[in-house]
């Protein structure tokens, strides 16, 4: 909220946030550790249905494809 009034042209009492009871907290490192968190799964899938939606052809795609729409 205080960022989003800042960038908004408020200039925040950035003072009042600096109390003895405050503490800087570590921010999330994850980007830089070099670790995925991407879903695997490592089931086998033998029907290609099941991996693969059907492509369909949508009003938009032939409009594209009919060079009526860029």
């Amino acid at each position: 909220a205080v960022a989003d009034a800042y960038v908004l042209g408020h200039l925040p009492q950035f003072a009042a946030f600096r109390q003895a009871h405050a503490q800087k907290v570590d921010l999330p490192t994850y980007p830089f550790e070099h670790r995925q968190y991407w879903f695997s799964d490592h089931r086998e899938h033998r029907d290609p249905q099941l991996t693969q939606a059907p492509a369909r052809r949508t009003q938009a795609v032939r409009l594209l494809e009919d060079g009526k729409i860029e």
